[in-house]
């Protein structure tokens, strides 16, 4: 009996606990952005074990094909969707990132590959970035959206190249 109440209480702080409004992938192969279905993945294949664990977060039983019809159909390589006053865009592959020059403000874009010309106008998460940072997460309280990076929470570890 007296171990119930411990678990209720760790049942209730769960349940509070801020899920982020959207992750992107340590490698940026994969977005992820809650929708009032559960978050949707900007593709159905590839960083499976990421989308996985996202989803079992979640809470969410969803397949990761599943979980990427969500983000609606777009076939081409170019996907977004808008959280906040960002408007989040997963641009997937060489081609989509080497025809892309570049974007406006209030726009993230995250290429998949590390782009070899500079994309100005917006914030670019690629790679070689996040190599630095991590995973990315963002928030949003009121409209405004906040991002917030994996070596921001974490801090420099011995087995980190010390960035």
């Amino acid at each position: 009996m007296i171990g119930v109440i411990p678990m209720i209480a760790a049942f209730v702080l769960w349940g509070q606990g801020e899920r982020p409004v959207a992750l992107v992938s340590d490698s940026a192969s994969l977005i992820g952005v809650m929708t009032t279905d559960g978050r949707a993945l900007s593709k159905p294949k590839g960083a499976g074990f990421v989308a996985s664990n996202w989803l079992e977060n979640d809470g969410d039983p969803a397949a990761q094909d599943t979980a990427a019809l969500r983000w609606g159909a777009s076939p081409d390589r170019l996907k977004s969707k808008q959280i906040g006053d960002v408007e989040l865009m997963h641009v997937i592959g060489k081609k989509a990132v080497a025809d892309l020059r570049a974007c406006r403000a209030g726009q993230v874009i995250v290429a998949s590959v590390t782009p070899e010309h500079a994309i100005t106008g917006c914030t670019v998460i690629h790679p070689m970035t996040l190599r630095d940072t991590g995973a990315v997460a963002f928030y949003e309280k009121g409209g405004k959206v906040t991002m917030h990076a994996a070596r921001d929470a974490s801090g420099d570890r011995l087995w980190s190249d010390g960035k």
